[in-house]
């Protein structure tokens, strides 16, 4: 069924798959390190991630996306992450590299796909002309972020310039375009929460994005007030982690970095004091 050209069979077919994984790993079965099926399924779901706009309708590709990634990810847990495992150490090896593998290669490169760039004045502006699967696919990267823990901050230079685009995106309030910059802020708070130890070389581009998603939802008159509560909620414990990992920094012997990281800390209470003095609308945003 995964195999099948029809778009609905494909996503059935995953769904199954997910529900039959999940079974075997509740059983603690190693039917998949026995038989070599694992490759053989992650063969199969691949290249339902590339089921995107504009071959495939948006609607179609949340459709089949929604199981794909799921199934896929129960398949590495149920694979690598097995209590009769014989040789953990390189069992997890495997299950960080798979998630790494697919958190670049497919939903990162989804997200790049499916938006675009348009030359604005001195600078580039991207656009998302299919937000509620961008939606998902950040959705989807924050599950991935989870289950990579520490080793997110590998993927930071990857991760940071989507989330930073997503939340200053001028039309973000907009109601097409609201769910997406909610689950940007909402994902942010697991990406800073696992990458924290390197999080602080991105505090510029993490600070801008913030702010800037917060501004836009002060000066949108269209959206209801349930809404921007919502969202300023979501902005607000994004910032309060950002600001705690600034002031907590990881020391790491060794490290170069440990005065950089420490100046950061020393700036952080000035930085701070400079964007609401330049605009008292993020006063609500950081106190």
């Amino acid at each position: 069924m995964i195999d099948d050209s029809n778009i609905y069979f494909k996503t059935i077919g995953c769904d199954l798959l997910k529900n039959l994984l999940v079974r075997v790993k509740d059983i603690r079965s190693d039917i998949l390190q026995r038989t070599n099926l694992t490759s053989v399924f992650q063969d199969a779901i691949t290249p339902c991630l590339l089921s995107l706009p504009t071959i495939t309708p948006e609607e179609s590709s949340i459709y089949c996306l929604g199981e794909a990634y799921p199934a896929l990810l129960v398949l590495f847990e149920t694979a690598y992450k097995s209590p009769s495992s014989k040789n953990k150490a390189k069992d997890q090896e495997t299950y960080i590299n798979s998630l790494a593998k697919v958190l670049r290669s497919n939903i990162i490169s989804s997200l790049h796909h499916i938006s675009s760039s348009t030359p604005a004045a001195a600078s580039t502006q991207t656009s998302f002309p299919y937000p509620r699967l961008s939606a998902q696919l950040l959705t989807m990267a924050g599950s991935f972020v989870e289950e990579l823990g520490i080793n997110t901050v590998k993927y930071l230079q990857d991760l940071i310039p989507v989330f930073y685009t997503t939340l200053s995106n001028p039309f973000g309030m907009e109601h097409s375009h609201f769910g997406l910059t909610l689950s940007a802020a909402m994902v942010l708070q697991s990406v800073i929460k696992n990458g924290h130890p390197r999080i602080w070389r991105w505090r510029g581009e993490l600070l801008s994005g913030l702010c800037s998603a917060w501004i836009h939802a002060a000066e949108d008159p269209s959206t209801s007030r349930e809404m921007k509560e919502m969202l300023e909620n979501e902005l607000k414990i994004a910032v309060k982690l950002l600001l705690h990992v600034l002031q907590n920094p990881v020391t790491i012997p060794g490290d170069e970095s440990q005065k950089e990281q420490a100046q950061a800390k020393e700036n952080m209470v000035g930085d701070v004091k400079k964007l609401v003095e330049a605009d008292p609308v993020l006063t609500g945003l950081f106190f």
